[in-house]
């Protein structure tokens, strides 16, 4: 939940991990409108983000001309590199997109029995 998406940083798709890939104890969540967030919610939330985003990051990271750009052998400019991540985040990081996996995780979580998911709700219809 934590990866930098700055399409501009050279460490974008990847975790701080002086912060984050060490024991960091509890978190608190909080959403920046003031509203309520449900258990569920950041369930779902941290589940997109590993399931979705992470692998969408890896797979944009992987391309040969990001590859090659990174390592100074390639005719990819930086304003070409940055155009890529952010057309894949808007693609990506939306409502639609998020609502739609939503749904779809509500559901798994149902046909595994677990019933706090009965009324579950995405963040965006609160």
């Amino acid at each position: 939940m934590h990866l930098d998406i700055s399409a501009v940083d050279i460490v974008w798709g990847w975790v701080n991990g002086r912060e984050w890939d060490y024991k960091i104890g509890s978190v608190l969540v909080v959403r920046k409108d003031g509203r309520d967030v449900t258990p569920q919610q950041v369930e779902a939330h941290a589940k997109f983000c590993y399931d979705v985003i992470e692998p969408a990051v890896n797979d944009q990271n992987n391309l040969d001309a990001l590859e090659d750009y990174f390592s100074g052998r390639g005719d990819c400019t930086a304003e070409e590199v940055a155009r890529g991540k952010n057309e894949m985040a808007k693609a990506l990081m939306c409502r639609a997109k998020f609502e739609e996996f939503f749904e779809k995780f509500r559901g798994e979580k149902l046909a595994d029995g677990d019933g706090t998911w009965e009324h579950a709700v995405s963040p965006y219809e609160m």
